[in-house]
């Protein structure tokens, strides 16, 4: 599985978690155009080796929010190019994952399981912060189960719909240890599982630090 997404640039880092606001810089049409042609080219090429792509909408880029992910969507062909589901960038967006792999459904062929600390969030919104960079140095992206994600729902979702693709349980920085971050994010995704009534289909559960 190729996972692509746009390069994060400074104006974005700034605006994350608040982009939809008047103001924020935004692609042109021209530029919508172009990226749709990039990502068809480069999925195009990676079928040609046997590889799946995905798209992976981001925060502190300029495809963050809801409205930037529907614009892309509308322009990509969903044979050729598949959807990376991040939960903790879908909820700086402002989404609900949840709602997201309802409404998107087989278009989501890869899933980011990533918690967020909802008290730095709404400090990120308020502008309490330079940028997503400063934040996520304090702790925006909190370990498994510590923030916001209602990850039941997104396993009840996934298994509803018999989804056998990678579950990567991610934390881009750690106030502790790394290991202790990766051990609790596999303990509650394993204690997820199982209270799951039907389980995502594999078992193998393993972390990496």
């Amino acid at each position: 599985m190729l996972c692509v997404a746009v390069d994060g640039s400074a104006d974005r880092d700034a605006a994350a978690g608040r982009a939809e606001r008047p103001g924020t810089p935004a692609f042109t049409d021209a530029g919508w155009a172009a990226l749709a042609d990039l990502l068809h080219a480069i999925a195009d090429d990676a079928a040609r080796l046997g590889h799946p792509v995905v798209f992976h909408p981001h925060a502190a880029t300029y495809v963050e929010t809801l409205a930037e992910i529907d614009r892309l969507l509308d322009s990509m062909d969903p044979d050729r190019i598949g959807v990376c589901l991040d939960t903790g960038h879908h909820l700086v967006a402002g989404g609900d994952p949840v709602a997201a792999l309802r409404d998107l459904a087989d278009r989501v062929r890869h899933v980011h399981l990533k918690d967020v600390d909802q008290v730095i969030l709404a400090r990120l919104r308020d502008g309490a912060y330079a940028g997503m960079g400063d934040a996520v140095r304090e702790g925006l992206f909190t370990e498994l189960g510590a923030g916001a994600l209602d990850l039941d729902g997104i396993l009840q979702v996934l298994a509803a719909r018999d989804y056998d693709g990678w579950l990567m349980v991610e934390q881009d920085a750690s106030i502790g240890p790394p290991s202790e971050a990766a051990a609790i994010g596999r303990r509650v995704l394993a204690a997820s599982l199982r209270r799951s009534s039907s389980p995502v289909r594999g078992g193998d559960i393993r972390s990496v630090a």
